[in-house]
């Protein structure tokens, strides 16, 4: 990659600060002032411009799911690269920005020395969940014009100052997994192992667990522009909750001492194209990204992982399963479920496995829940309903019962495939979902909870008040998705 310091030899290491700090110190404060005004400029140059809010944007996605070029329609997801890809991505657009409030007379010269893109913490939970005032207010403060951080087309209930549901915010699952990259079904922390991958192309795609949640919640709950591939990075907040996601993986590397994939192999050496200020064509790879402070000159402030989230689930702590531990289907739905915005639930009977899965004197050393094949079956707005999963929980349940004891993740829609061009098919581009379930069932075997012949999942949507309502107050109905497949994996 270039080498972005200074030409007379070092920039200084700058901050990314949380977004709720700053502007609790002080109502549009001056960073995010600059950030507003810096968005505005590149609002305001040609749609063919690298260095333009449009083309940018078109960088993450195109509609169908076209590549127009070399640089745009390329964002990495459901692979091992999602997480470089971005980092990179970040990078290129925060010095754009900068080239921005460097050039702004109206920014005073300590802002503009220390820029640095803010991230969005909703993870803390409570207010600081919901976006920070300065995104929600349509004008800029001085009544100078409108607000370029202000999106209109957001779910409803995130422009009225509403708090994201605590379970598309949470940590405890992301941060789990011992190991960056493992085959599909789960993923691990970081991904599957792919070659490229924007719309599912590797057949080995699969999400990690930071990719399906909070990040894919995050998109669906705030919604909008950022409910799609093709429009999300449109809208400001992106760039500050994917800040937050990049940070995430900062604080597993070394708060939680995890490692990444070898850099020397192909996740570490892998190409990505992208544009510098100057409109310049710059190329980057995972490895040239690895040291943020030292090869990308920011950190942040903060990468502490609190003691609820450091635990994993329920403080089970093991070794790792080899990446190259075959996964066995021991139980699956027969027939394609139809979810469209209310509860369902599912039930089908699972065995035991019979191949190397069959460790540790008969107890399998993982057990992953898996939801594929996902796809919308009608056309129209992608479905924009979030799914809490749970497993064998009681219809009636009891008023001292702890949903937690039967909860294992959300199922979110962020990236379910449009129609290509001249591609009709899919089905082969459809989604998949998947959870570490291990601790889970085996916290119902202990209660007495567990029944082979009758393993139930059940989904329940994330909706509360305005949740479904668009911006003019209008009630929403979200478009169908069919679920090919619902089944029970152990590794």
């Amino acid at each position: 990659m270039s080498d972005p310091r200074d030409p007379d030899g070092g920039a200084p290491v700058r901050v990314r600060r949380d977004i709720w700090g700053l502007e609790e110190e002080q109502a549009w404060h001056p960073v995010t002032r600059a950030y507003a005004r810096a968005v505005g400029q590149l609002q305001k140059r040609a749609a063919t411009d690298p260095t333009g809010w449009t083309y940018q944007a078109q960088i993450h996605g195109m509609p169908g799911f076209r590549q127009p070029d070399d640089f745009r329609g390329q964002c990495q997801h459901n692979s091992w690269s999602f997480l470089p890809w971005h980092r990179l991505y970040l990078y290129w657009f925060e010095r754009i920005v900068r080239s921005c409030v460097e050039a702004d007379p109206e920014v005073d010269d300590e802002t503009t020395r220390a820029w640095a893109l803010p991230y969005w913490n909703y993870s803390v939970g409570g207010t600081r969940s919901s976006l920070p005032e300065a995104f929600r207010e349509p004008t800029m403060p001085d009544g100078s014009g409108p607000n370029p951080l202000f999106v209109a087309q957001r779910n409803q209930f995130i422009n009225d100052g509403e708090e994201l549901d605590p379970r598309a915010i949470r940590l405890r699952e992301a941060l789990a997994p011992l190991t960056f990259a493992v085959p599909r079904p789960d993923g691990g922390f970081g991904g599957a192992a792919t070659g490229w991958n924007h719309r599912n192309q590797d057949v080995n795609f699969a999400a990690g667990s930071l990719e399906q949640t909070p990040h894919g919640d995050v998109h669906m709950e705030v919604g909008g522009l950022m409910s799609q591939f093709s429009t999300a990075a449109f809208d400001p907040v992106f760039w500050l909750h994917h800040a937050n996601i990049d940070r995430v993986w900062e604080s597993w590397r070394h708060e939680l001492g995890r490692p990444d994939p070898d850099a020397t192999s192909s996740w570490g050496t892998t190409g990505f194209g992208f544009h510098d200020e100057q409109g310049a064509e710059v190329t980057g790879t995972a490895a040239d990204v690895l040291d943020i402070a030292a090869q990308l000159q920011y950190r942040y402030e903060d990468i502490s992982v609190p003691a609820f989230d450091r635990r994993g689930r329920r403080g089970r702590v093991e070794e790792p399963v080899p990446a190259d531990t075959p996964a066995e289907l021991i139980g699956a739905t027969e027939e394609p479920l139809r979810l469209s915005g209310s509860s369902q639930d599912v039930t089908f009977p699972v065995g035991r496995p019979t191949g190397p899965a069959d460790r540790r004197g008969g107890a399998p050393a993982q057990l992953i829940l898996a939801v594929e094949g996902i796809e919308q079956i009608e056309s129209g707005d992608p479905p924009d309903v979030t799914y809490a999963v749970y497993v064998n929980m009681p219809e009636d349940l009891p008023g001292d019962a702890d949903p937690e004891d039967y909860y294992a993740g959300n199922v979110n829609f962020f990236g379910i495939a449009e129609p290509a061009p001249g591609d009709s098919d899919t089905e082969a581009h459809a989604l998949r979902r998947s959870f570490d379930i291990t601790d889970l069932v085996e916290g119902l075997r202990a209660g007495g909870r567990w029944d082979p012949d009758a393993f139930t999942v059940s989904f329940r949507p994330l909706v509360r008040g305005r949740a479904r309502r668009g911006p003019g107050g209008e009630e929403r109905t979200t478009t169908p998705v069919r679920v090919g497949r619902i089944g029970l994996y152990v590794r």
